[in-house]
């Protein structure tokens, strides 16, 4: 393979990784100090608690699989709440489709023009929160019955094929 490949011991790196760096002549950035990398709390909790469903030990990949891969890409409640409830430009698209409105006026009786005058304010966190937690229970348990309905209807389907 003449100078294409190199053949290296790692037997008495102290770090592989330092060693292979410096050996491609790529240069690392590291911190003086190791760094635990983590997921976020909300996700470490998830995980613990899909691990006790199984006797054995569970690799990552089976969370990952079966509900999701990180929670890097919901985005938190603060988030949503902010670009839900921003009307800064909304005077700006009032002006915009000042004849749409018009038009609204006309055909309706109905100026939705003054609702914009004063748009609700950002709900209080904790209350949205505790509400939302009871639609995602009722959301929950509805579709715990309908899975049940769907296994049950499956285990029929089976037994009668098995019995034709």
């Amino acid at each position: 393979m003449g100078d294409i490949l190199e053949v290296r011991s790692y037997d008495k790196a102290s770090d592989i990784v330092t060693d292979f760096v410096e050996a491609i002549g790529f240069e690392l950035n590291t911190p003086e100090q190791r760094v635990l990398e983590r997921g976020e709390d909300a996700e470490i909790v998830m995980r613990a608690l899909f691990n006790t469903r199984f006797s054995k030990h569970v690799l990552p990949a089976a969370f990952d699989r079966a509900v999701l891969p990180t929670l890097d890409g919901i985005p938190k409640l603060e988030e949503v709440i902010t670009a839900s409830f921003d009307y800064s430009e909304t005077d700006l698209i009032i002006r915009e489709q000042a004849a749409l409105f018009d038009q609204y006026m006309d055909a309706f009786g109905f100026d939705p023009r003054a609702i914009a005058k004063s748009p609700p304010s950002e709900p209080e966190i904790t209350a949205l929160r505790n509400r939302l937690f009871d639609v995602l229970l009722e959301v929950t348990l509805d579709q715990a019955q309908r899975i049940r309905r769907l296994e049950q209807r499956i285990n029929r389907l089976e037994v009668e094929k098995v019995e034709v």
